[in-house]
């Protein structure tokens, strides 16, 4: 993951070079290509495979001048990203600004509509939504399910009983008197 991060910093550097930018982002891409597989079976629950999706669909995107396919490989990373991590930002982002950019707006505008069910509070969620012509205001945040407790054979909600504290019982110390020599 972090040769992937240092391979983009590398082809941003390179930016006057073709040969040498290319190298990089390639570099880049079969970097985040590898970790995404790698991180499928040995780390599924790993906080950063939607970042790690992210970045691999963010060089594919710079890609897509030398390498046209390179636009739908990101596309379906962005997409995987939001599956795994339906909180993660940027995905929302990237796959938004990557339909407005292919004048699909219509696509951008349901991303967006699903990025702020999730994210409810993102600014940059809700700008493209205005922008799009949608109407912030308008969208339902995505409501989890309540965690239930069973006690017994029945079914008990854990919001509707009151929870109750009692005070913790306090032992004095013990205390040894200390030798004398």
């Amino acid at each position: 993951y972090c040769d992937g991060l240092k391979y983009i910093l590398r082809a941003d550097h390179a930016m006057g070079n073709k040969a040498d930018f290319s190298y990089n982002m390639q570099n880049a891409i079969t970097s985040f290509n590898g970790v995404t597989e790698e991180w499928r079976s040995a780390a599924p629950t790993c906080s950063l495979r939607a970042e790690a999706h992210t970045n691999l669909a963010k060089s594919l995107l710079r890609m897509v001048k030398r390498q046209p396919a390179a636009a739908s490989q990101a596309i379906n990373s962005l997409k995987q990203a939001i599956e795994l991590t339906p909180g993660f930002l940027q995905s929302y982002l990237v796959l938004a600004d990557t339909y407005i950019d292919n004048g699909q707006k219509r696509k951008a505008k349901e991303i967006v509509e699903e990025g702020l069910a999730h994210i409810p509070n993102s600014k940059a969620l809700a700008k493209r939504y205005v922008a799009l012509g949608g109407n912030p205001s308008t969208i339902k945040p995505v409501t989890k399910p309540t965690p239930a407790a069973t006690e017994g054979n029945v079914t008990v909600d854990k919001i509707s009983q009151p929870i109750e504290v009692k005070p913790a019982e306090v032992k004095p110390a013990e205390v040894k008197p200390a030798e004398v020599k």
